[in-house]
Formats: structure tokens, C-alpha cells, sequence
């Protein structure tokens, strides 16, 4: 504050400095035209009480001839009204022509500036009269002893600007400044610390992880990071009052804080807390942990803990997102196995963790986009069309990914999916062109892209009608394998939906959220996951899931489409749904699968193909009762965007 306060009147000194010296100088040339308008009135003076004229102006020109004596003063000379020289100490005409004439005919005092080999001079122009007669004095100053008096007086009023502004930042200090500067120091702190332990929160944890990585990456040095959970600390609260609880907490921080000077302890949550412990390998970090729990052991808390710690070794990627996830994993690692002390590096193989090379891998290719979308399509089985195409995202072999899943999993550990759904979302409208006119364009949403904010307002109509389509030829998938709150989900949907965009639920029946979703969202078509449709040829308990989807989607008004159509029997058992007596609904209308058409780059070779699919997909035979399990289809290509 201090610096702003300290900047901010620097720069009006400077401000006012450079108005100053423009306004000083201004004054200084008037005072001078003053002076010489003076000289003139004496010169008259003498003139006039001189007894001859001709010793009168003898007078005069002595006058004008000891002027050149002045401090200051180049040149000093009598003109006629006509510009010529009745008397000067050197022979050249030291005349303006400008400032002649002008005072010669208008009658004003002139004043300018000339520039001559020895630098600028000021030059005045003063009409007298003598006689009867007009003449001119004409006086030429040496410029630098104007910028001389300019800078004295610059210097002078700098002098008292500075004095002031000591005096005034002093009495501003004393009388306010204190407070103020107080008053600044509770919200920084009241921002970056924790009100019941006074640990460092959440907010300053996040900085200093990102800090103490960079600092142990430039020293090549390890650093460790300790994730502490308190057992069972709903229970304290519930028998012994949030009083007890609090006094837990406290005990806790101050057994964390408990160790070196450069080792920092957080509270990251309700009763969760963080230990940063630079230049610290694994098993230093364990002997460390082990020793302040010790102590946490003690005294009327008696607390029990599960700590997971990582290590960032001197050769890995410094990615602090990378060391809080392993540190994360081997948390929940010591919860599902009842340890106290979990070390990530001799749990890892038992772990599915984000490696460092695959978060570079990710980075890379948000920063160099090398991505394939393939289209798939979606059959109305009723005429036998292409209802529409879902895209879906490939990354190029370079980046070595095990496929587009394992791309959006590591961006979803990372928080950058919604960064990666941008990608795959420009690479897919990029290719629009190419759709034939009247399918729809299936586009994959990620829901944490949705409550990311990445599609808010109209920013993504502007995107899509850039591309040359309409939000309604456009149909956003959500899939129900979503840990995003669902409230939030419906909200952020069903504003996309009233920007003209169409929805759909994608994956129905693969998790619990399905029908909930289902309830809660306005779609306008339901893809009923491939699991339930292959398990629903022989299983009742998955005929019993099927026809719930298709109950919920009837009265929803929602088109149902069927994935995963891999065989035969799976067709013939998707057009003949209504054979499961279905009171209310629609029967399955749509379908997608390998049988009906795989993924394919090239969407002409789509089109070509879907003659022949229409003609086959009429004459369907009707499946027999007995129906074998088929074998689970394999897995699709990641969708573009998520």
C-alpha cells in the first residue's frame, strides 16, 4: 500500500514537474517582454528631454548600445519601421522579419524563439517612437541563461514538493496510515489463514505447494508432501460437541507445526491438514510424520490419523497437481487398508495415478493440438436414415496414450478437461462441412466442462454458428459417469438447451445416476448404454432396467436410441422391443453399433455405406423367444468432446 501511495504522488511530482517547467518559462519570456517594453519607455523618455534631435537620438543609441552589457543579453539594436539597423555593436541585421513586420505594422510587443549555431536564443521585439517617428528595439537573449533560471526554479519548487511529501506521508502515517496498514494485514491474513488453528488454508496451501515445487525442481532437491485425515473426527463432533472438536483441531496443528523451521503444516480442510517437508526423501518423511503423531497420541484428544505421503524426486516432472494426487492416493490408500503411514512410492504399481509423463503428454497436446475425429452414425430404425453423427476424438500415437479414455482420464486428474474438450469440440465442428444436409451432429460434453463455465452465456452458440450450423442441428451429450453435483448439471444443461441447442443423456443404465438424471433434465433423446441392452436378451432383471429407461424417456418425450449394436440379435431384439409389453413409451427408435457402422475418418465413405444399411435395416426378422448372451462388444473410441 505504502509503494502504491509512494508511486502514485511520484509520478504527480513528475506530472507537475514537467507542467511547471513549461508554465516557468512562459512567465519568465513575459517578465522579460515586460522589461524591454520598459526599456522602451526610457528610451522615449530620453528622446523626448533632449534640446536637439540630433543629440537626442545620439542618446538613445547610446542607451540601446549599453543594454548589450546586461547578463544575458546576445544583442541590443534600434531598427527603422522598415527592418533596417540605425544602430547596433555588430554590423549583421539582427532582425526577425517576422517579428519586424509585425511590430512594425501592428504595433505589438513580439516575442520568439531562433536558433542559431551557438544554440536557441530568445529573441523581443518592442515598437517605440521617436520623433514622431516608429522604430523597433530589438533584443536578442541567450537561451541558456532562461533555461538556467527555469531550472533553478524547478529545483526549487522539486526541494519543497519532496519536503512536503515526507511531511505529509509522515502526518498520514501517524494520523491513519497505521490503521490502514493494519486493517490490510487482517485481510491478507484472514485470506491466507485458517481461523481456528491459524495454519495456512486451503487458498495459501495451493501457492506454496506450487512455490516449494519450483524451488525443489531449480535446487535439485527432493520434496515431500504429507496428507493428513483425522479417524473418525464425525464421531468426536457427534459425542462431544463441536467444542471438542475444534479442540482436536487445535491440538493437531500445533503437533503438525511441531519440527523444522522450513517445514510448513496447512489445514486444507474440515479434517484434513497438509505437511510440506523440503529436501525430504520417503523415509525421512515417515520418520518425521511418525514423530509428530506420537505426540498427537497425547493428551486429552488421544487423536488417530491415516497420513499419505509423496515424494517429488529430483528427476520427476515438477507438477505440484501430480505430487497432491499421489500424496491423495496414498491417503485413500492407508483408509481402504486400515495403515496408518502410506508411502505413494510402495504402493504405486497397486495404484492407477496420474505418471508425470502422461501429464506431459497432456500438456503438449493442449499446447500443439494433433487430434483425429472420427464420426460414427446414428440410424433411425424406423425409415432407415442417418438420424445424425457422433463424433468422436482420437489423439495422434505421438503423444502415447492408451486411446482417448486414458487422455480424458489424466485430464480429468488434472483439472484441464475442460480445456481438452475445447480441442476436441474445435477439431469436430472444424469438419461440418462435410456433414450431409439434415443430420445432426452428436458432441460430447464433459459435465465438469459444464459446471467449469467453459460454455457459459452465448459463447458457444457464437462457436457453433461460426462453424456455418444452428444450435438446433447440434446435439450436446452428458453422460450419467459424472461425479459433478447434479444440481448444478441440470442448471448449466438446461440453459444450453434454451439457447436452442438439443440434449442428450448419454450412457443410461452404466451407473446410478442414470434415472435420477433422467427425472431431472430436459433431454431430447436417451442412449441407453450397451451393457444393459446386450444383458437384457436373456437377463428379466435387465429387461426389468430396459423398460424403466424407456418408461422415463416416454414420458419425457424423449427419442431413445440404442448403443452398442454389435450383432444380429441385438438388432433384431432392439426392433422388436414392444415384444416386452410395454404399457407406456415409445419403442427403441434409434441405434448405433459396429453392425450399423463403425468410426470412420473419412464421412464420404459414411455416406456411401448407408444405402446399403437402409435397405438392409427394413426387413429386420423378429427374434426368436430363447435368446444366447452375446458377447460384451468392444469398447467404442473415446467421445469428442467428453
Amino acid at each position: 500500500m505504502v509503494l502504491a501511495v509512494g508511486a502514485s504522488l511520484a509520478f504527480l511530482l513528475v506530472a507537475s514537474g514537467l507542467f511547471f517547467t513549461k508554465a516557468a518559462s512562459h512567465e519568465l519570456i513575459q517578465q522579460d517582454a515586460r522589461s524591454y517594453v520598459a526599456d522602451a519607455g526610457a528610451l522615449e523618455t530620453a528622446y523626448q528631454e533632449g534640446s536637439d534631435p540630433a543629440d537626442a537620438i545620439d542618446d538613445v543609441l547610446d542607451l540601446v548600445d549599453s543594454m548589450e552589457d546586461r547578463l544575458g543579453i546576445e544583442s541590443a539594436s534600434l531598427l527603422a519601421a522598415n527592418g533596417k539597423v540605425v544602430k547596433a555593436r555588430r554590423d549583421a541585421n539582427l532582425g526577425s522579419d517576422r517579428g519586424t513586420r509585425a511590430s512594425a505594422h501592428d504595433g505589438p510587443t513580439y516575442a520568439d524563439v531562433e536558433t542559431h549555431e551557438r544554440g536557441p536564443n530568445f529573441l523581443f521585439v518592442v515598437p517605440i517612437h521617436l520623433g514622431g517617428k516608429r522604430f523597433m528595439l530589438q533584443v536578442s537573449e541567450d537561451g541558456k541563461m532562461l533555461h538556467s533560471r527555469v531550472s533553478a526554479l524547478r529545483n526549487e519548487e522539486l526541494i519543497f514538493s519532496v519536503v512536503s511529501l515526507l511531511i505529509g506521508m509522515s502526518l498520514f502515517y501517524a494520523l491513519g496510515g497505521r490503521f490502514l496498514a493494519r486493517r490490510h494485514s487482517l485481510v491478507v491474513k484472514r485470506a491466507t489463514r485458517d481461523s481456528l488453528t491459524d495454519l495456512g488454508n486451503h487458498r495459501s496451501f495451493q501457492d506454496e505447494l506450487a512455490r516449494a515445487v519450483a524451488v525443489a525442481a531449480r535446487r535439485e532437491e527432493p520434496l515431500a508432501l504429507a496428507l493428513v485425515d483425522l479417524d473418525d473426527f464425525k464421531f468426536t463432533n457427534d459425542r462431544y460437541g463441536h467444542r471438542r472438536g475444534d479442540e482436536v483441531l487445535m491440538q493437531v496443528a500445533r503437533v503438525l507445526e511441531h519440527g523444522r523451521a522450513q517445514d510448513r503444516a496447512f489445514r486444507i480442510g474440515g479434517d484434513e491438514f497438509a505437511l510440506l517437508l523440503p529436501g525430504t526423501n520417503g523415509s525421512e518423511a515417515r520418520a518425521g510424520v511418525e514423530r509428530r503423531l506420537a505426540a498427537g497420541r497425547e493428551g486429552p484428544a488421544k487423536s488417530s490419523f491415516t497420513v499419505g505421503v509423496a515424494v517429488l524426486a529430483t528427476s520427476a516432472v515438477p507438477d505440484p497437481a501430480v505430487l497432491w494426487e499421489q500424496a491423495d492416493a496414498a491417503l485413500y490408500e492407508g483408509k481402504r487398508s486400515g495403515a496408518e503411514i502410506v508411502v505413494f512410492d510402495d504402493v504405486a504399481e497397486l495404484l492407477s495415478i496420474v505418471t508425470p509423463a502422461k501429464v506431459q503428454a497432456l500438456r503438449t497436446l493442449l499446447d500443439e493440438p494433433r487430434v483425429e475425429i472420427a464420426f460414427q452414425p446414428i440410424w433411425d430404425l424406423q425409415d432407415g436414415r442417418v438420424l445424425g453423427l457422433e463424433a468422436l476424438a482420437r489423439p495422434w500415437v505421438g503423444y502415447d496414450f492408451d486411446g482417448p479414455a486414458d487422455m480424458f482420464a489424466v485430464a480429468e486428474k488434472i483439472g484441464r478437461a475442460h480445456e481438452l474438450d475445447a480441442v476436441c469440440r474445435s477439431a469436430a465442428l472444424a469438419r461440418v462441412a462435410e456433414i450431409p444436409a439434415g443430420v445432426l451432429l452428436f458432441l460430447n460434453v464433459n459435465p465438469q466442462t459444464l459446471t467449469h463455465g467453459d460454455l457459459a452465456g452465448d459463447r458457444l452458440v457464437r462457436t457453433v454458428e461460426a462453424a456455418g450450423l444452428r444450435p438446433s442441428q447440434v446435439v450436446l451429450e452428458i453422460t450419467e459417469r459424472s461425479d459433478a453435483r447434479l444440481s448444478q448439471v441440470v442448471e448449466d444443461a438446461t440453459r444450453l438447451r434454451g439457447l436452442g441447442f438439443r440434449l442428450a443423456l448419454d450412457d443410461v443404465g452404466a451407473g446410478n445416476a442414470g434415472l435420477e438424471m433422467l427425472r431431472e433434465l430436459p433431454v431430447d433423446f436417451v442412449k441407453i448404454d450397451h451393457t444393459v441392452i446386450a444383458a437384457a436378451l436373456d437377463d428379466t432383471h435387465a429387461q426389468a432396467v430396459l423398460l424403466a429407461i424407456i418408461a422415463y424417456a416416454g414420458r419425457a418425450g424423449a427419442y431413445v436410441i440404442a448403443e452398442g449394436i454389435e450383432s444380429e440379435q441385438i438388432l433384431s431384439f432392439v426392433h422388436n422391443a414392444e415384444d416386452l409389453h410395454l404399457a407406456d413409451g415409445p419403442p427403441i427408435k434409434g441405434g448405433q453399433g459396429y453392425l450399423l457402422g463403425g468410426p470412420t475418418l473419412e464421412i464420404s465413405h459414411l455416406t456411401a455405406r448407408s444405402q446399403v444399411k437402409a435397405h438392409s435395416l427394413g426387413s429386420r426378422p423378429v427374434m426368436p423367444a430363447a435368446r444366447p448372451r452375446v458377447r460384451k462388444p468392444p469398447a467404442s473410441p473415446r467421445k469428442a468432446p467428453r
